[in-house]
């Protein structure tokens, strides 16, 4: 079996790297596989020896893909139906007469409206289709050609159930959740790096490892505020800050200012084992919302495999394990909450430990590559 792959972005960002995963497994099994990304494809080696061919968007489009078997993609996989990824997929799968599966990781209405604006958006459904082309980025999904998009595929996957709602109900689906890569397993072998960032010995850290933007901007904000407020109150703690920052806000230069956060900023994907070491607690803030219900944060697979204990809001990935024993769970996802459940695992050692081990073990039994991955092989081989 041939399987393309159509990602929206490069290979450092967090959905290449999940294919990169994929890929691999996929190999293992005995599918070839090609991965076809926007640009700077030698990006792929940033993440160990791949099992699979890296190509750009402007080499599918100048020649036929074409597999070490010498034949065409017998699947097509379009890691989310954004514009950029649509537009190539269907003409490749013209050509070749390929099979189509489209990947849906988010909310993509949510996403749109939250770029353009609520009222910019409302006013996307009085236009035409051809007119919405001039106003959808094609970085993201335009809401009438993404349905059609999915309506005449051959199937769809969803890293989370809530997803599903998008298909189409004569379309097969599958939900199958994210990996962590293995070494994620074994933090403690690795050096202390504390001494590296400044950070005194009584010090908690935190580690927040995510990218800012329009859409989780006012949830990465209360962690922010919360770690803010723990200070005031006497608690020697800070948050290490990685990953890009796409929004202008003094909240976040205020929290940088008064020592409340290290800002990184954007690192080797080499740099995160040694700085989750460190960490003392791992929180993916947020809500249940139209935004968190439909998605599988990326980050969480690895928060759970490294040991550490995972506070994150009860949704998503957040309804499948049990509060205060694989995870701290947040309701309101406020800065009061975030901060009142950062205590209770910094103020007992204990709970904090057994937390980190429960999680660890959950990342092992549901967020395994190699127990996850077989399915999609068997929905592939189904396809029709």
């Amino acid at each position: 079996m041939n399987v393309l792959f159509i990602s929206h972005c490069n290979f450092r960002g967090n959905s290449a790297i999940h294919i990169f995963s994929i890929a691999n497994q996929l190999s293992d099994l005995g599918v070839n596989c090609v991965v076809c990304v926007p640009d700077d494809e030698s990006t792929v080696t940033e993440h160990g020896t791949p099992k699979f061919t890296a190509i750009s968007y402007a080499n599918a489009y100048a020649a036929p893909v074409v597999f070490p078997n010498g034949q065409g993609a017998d699947v097509i996989h379009a890691w989310t139906p954004r514009e950029l990824v649509r537009k190539l997929t269907l003409r490749l799968a013209v050509q070749g007469r390929a099979k189509y599966v489209v990947h849906l990781e988010d909310n993509e209405d949510v996403i749109l409206e939250t770029e353009l604006g609520t009222a910019k958006y409302a006013e996307l459904y009085r236009l035409t289709k051809e007119a919405m082309d001039e106003i959808v980025p094609t970085h993201r999904s335009h809401p009438l050609r993404y349905r059609e998009f999915l309506a005449s595929a051959s199937g769809v996957t969803a890293v989370i159930d809530r997803l599903l709602e998008f298909k189409p109900s004569n379309i097969p689906g599958l939900v199958f959740w994210p990996g962590f890569d293995p070494q994620f397993l074994n933090l403690d072998c690795l050096e202390d790096s504390r001494r590296q960032y400044g950070f005194l010995e009584k010090e908690s850290v935190l580690v927040y490892n995510g990218n800012i933007h329009e859409t989780n901007a006012s949830e990465v904000r209360s962690l922010f505020l919360a770690v803010q407020a723990l200070r005031r109150s006497g608690r020697h703690i800070t948050l290490l800050k990685t990953g890009g920052q796409y929004i202008a806000a003094t909240w976040i230069q205020e929290a940088v200012e008064n020592g409340a956060v290290l800002e990184l900023g954007f690192l080797p994907r080499s740099r995160l084992y040694s700085i989750l070491r460190i960490a003392d607690v791992l929180v993916q803030p947020g809500r249940a919302g139209r935004f968190n219900d439909y998605r599988f944060p990326s980050k969480l697979p690895e928060f759970f495999a490294s040991g550490k204990p995972v506070i994150l809001p009860r949704t998503n990935l957040g309804l499948s394990v049990r509060d205060s024993v694989e995870a701290m769970l947040l309701d309101s996802g406020d800065a009061i909450e975030i901060a009142q459940k950062i205590e209770l695992i910094l103020d007992d050692a204990s709970l904090a430990a057994r937390i980190g081990a429960a999680g660890k073990q959950f990342a092992i039994e549901r967020l395994s590559w190699s127990k996850n991955v077989p399915a999609l092989k068997d929905f592939y081989a189904r396809l029709r």
